[in-house]
């Protein structure tokens, strides 16, 4: 009896240990602080030109991993991570990614009715407004940073691209 116990033990722990050599692959990203730091750095750099603004940081998996809000209205938030996807999925800004499907940005004026979006290439998360931009390693899109509250798509996307900018020199 002793030795079929010890049997079943020893079958356990290889199955164990072949499971977590399977196991999948962690996603890819950027350390915690590194976006925690684009995300604050694209915050002050909008605050500094006047306006409020909701970061969403995105892993390569296209989960969050930071969230940053500055005063904006509520649905901030889900275009500023709808941005981030848009730019990790397309692997190019949002605002580029809008421009490659035909979308001219225009200015809303108070009072206009709320532009509505379908679904874009299969996907009803991607949006083309300018403010997403890829966080890439040795070239390959590993994560996306997403801004959204200032005054138009090109003050979002200059705000995300201070973010990258400032934690560059450290992704690898």
């Amino acid at each position: 009896m002793i030795r079929g116990l010890a049997f079943v033990s020893v079958g356990l722990l290889a199955s164990a240990s072949a499971f977590a050599q399977g196991a999948a692959p962690a996603p890819k990203g950027i350390a915690l602080d590194l976006a925690v730091e684009a995300a604050k750095t694209a915050v002050d750099t909008c605050k500094a030109n006047g306006y409020t603004a909701g970061i969403v940081v995105l892993n390569g998996e296209a989960t969050p991993i930071v969230t940053l809000q500055d005063g904006t209205r509520p649905n901030t938030m889900d275009a500023a991570r709808r941005k981030a996807y848009t730019a990790l999925k397309s692997r190019m800004t949002s605002m580029d990614f809008g421009k490659s499907i035909g979308f001219k940005t225009t200015r809303l004026k108070p009072g206009d009715p709320p532009t509505q979006f379908g679904v874009i290439d299969g996907d009803p998360t991607l949006i083309p407004f300018g403010g997403g931009v890829p966080i890439k390693v040795g070239g390959e899109v590993v994560a996306a940073i997403g801004a959204s509250g200032a005054p138009g798509p090109d003050k979002d996307e200059a705000c995300a691209m201070a973010g990258v900018a400032k934690i560059a020199d450290r992704l690898k």
